[in-house]
């Protein structure tokens, strides 16, 4: 928890720090968030869930006004000890990802979109016990909604709801072009 609480802090401090930079920003943003040529990056956090703080990483380019097509990558992990034995158990996950977009108010942007990639578990104990490591995933397909403000034409806080590394996913975006 004190890990999620500094993140948040973190993440709070950057949004503010943004905002008054975007002040300073270029005067001709007219708000206007997504489009066929924009490029973003985006990090987030991911909030729930019982394996530390996890992390999501995402690409997205746009192919028309509305619609954007991406990557994303996760992982968490989380060691617990337990009567002298250590339980490492790790969570990635991949895929490709499509999102639609709207914007309903100026410097907002938000989509919905489906992802199709895979994701792995594993468990592992130290020292070993007669029980092997285990490991499991596949295939998944998965909804998500999602929206940035943008505090500026390049800088935005991003929060997406839907299945990913955690259920609710918070963090920050920067748009390359």
């Amino acid at each position: 928890m004190k890990k999620l609480n500094v993140a948040l802090i973190c993440l709070t401090l950057l949004a503010s720090k943004a905002n008054a930079l975007s002040l300073k920003a270029d005067k001709k943003f007219d708000g206007s968030v997504f489009n066929k040529s924009t490029m973003v990056v985006q990090a987030n956090i991911g909030l729930g869930g019982n394996l530390g703080l996890p992390i999501q990483l995402s690409a997205e380019k746009g192919i028309t006004d509305n619609i954007g097509v991406g990557a994303i990558v996760g992982y968490a992990g989380k060691t617990t000890d337990v009567v002298g034995y250590k339980y490492r158990y790790t969570y990635l996950l991949f895929g490709a990802r499509g999102n639609y977009h709207m914007q309903f108010i100026d410097k907002l942007d938000t989509y919905a979109g489906l992802t199709l990639g895979f994701n792995a578990a594993s468990v592992s104990i130290t020292p070993s016990l007669a029980i092997p490591t285990s490991a499991g995933g596949g295939v998944f397909f998965a909804g998500h909604l999602g929206g940035r403000y943008y505090f500026n034409p390049k800088l935005a806080a991003s929060v997406e709801l839907g299945y990913g590394i955690g259920y609710a996913n918070i963090g920050l975006a920067y748009k390359l072009r």
